[in-house]
């Protein structure tokens, strides 16, 4: 297993945030990490992610990794233990519950799924919300329980949560993450949610988001920081070239 550096982004007198980008379905688990810069007012701090867990060694390879870096908080992208609970899951990621922070994915979206025990099992009053770490704003949406179509309680939601963040002047980083992704590349399982992307990145270009997580493709991807493009949604506008440093970038970027 190794480390490799993601992306960098700079924004001057910031704290460093990191995300653990780790993923159970590799045979091997592997973890990549954003690194941001410091500032001597905010302590360092690092999130972990990863979706599509299931519940095997895997599972226990991803939790042991997070642990070995002590995440502020674990992002769950979707998809856990593909059962009818969530118990065998919650068993394999006790040493991380605590901190653990869902969104739902397709399979745990009803109740023949668990939906009821991962709601209980998290304290949740509904499937989308927010929550502040420091001068980051993170906000966990819903691709699969509720609607998110415009004009929907869900979208009320994001639109005064995205520009609370934006107009709060101790929020530097705003991260968005869900279960299906906007954009993928080609594959024969998956597609990029077109109404999704149409409805939010607009929406997120809008707000200053620099980050949206997703899982769902049983693949590791990540973009180069995008503007969404409306004469061609699913093009979006590439920002920067860069491979790996960007400097408080235009746009997002997709992992």
């Amino acid at each position: 297993m190794g480390l490799t550096k993601l992306a960098c982004f700079y924004k001057p007198y910031f704290a460093i945030m990191s995300i653990l980008f780790i993923s159970s379905f590799l045979i091997c688990s592997c973890y990549l990490i954003f690194e941001f810069q410091k500032a001597s007012a905010i302590n360092d701090y690092n999130f972990g992610a990863a979706g599509d867990w299931g519940c095997n060694s895997n599972t226990e390879n991803t939790v042991s990794n997070m642990v070995g870096k002590s995440p502020s908080n674990v992002f769950g992208l979707g998809d856990y233990s593909y059962t009818s609970t969530g118990d065998c899951w919650f068993d394999r990621i006790s040493p991380i519950d605590s901190i653990t922070k869902i969104s739902f994915g397709n399979h745990e979206d009803d109740s023949s799924e668990g939906f009821s025990g991962y709601v209980s099992h998290f304290g949740l009053s509904q499937t989308y919300y927010s929550f502040n770490h420091q001068n980051a704003h993170v906000l966990v949406m819903d691709t699969d329980r509720n609607s998110y179509s415009s004009g929907t309680s869900q979208h009320n939601f994001v639109v005064n949560d995205l520009q609370s963040a934006a107009q709060n002047p101790s929020i530097d980083w705003i991260i968005v993450y869900f279960h299906k992704p906007m954009y993928t590349s080609p594959n024969s399982a998956h597609s990029g949610e077109s109404s999704l992307r149409s409805t939010y990145h607009p929406l997120f270009d809008q707000y200053g988001v620099d980050l949206v997580l997703s899982g769902h493709v049983h693949s590791y991807q990540r973009t180069y920081p995008l503007n969404y493009n409306p004469s061609s949604p699913s093009n979006p506008t590439r920002t920067s070239t860069s491979a790996n440093d960007y400097i408080n970038p235009t746009g997002a970027l997709f992992a």
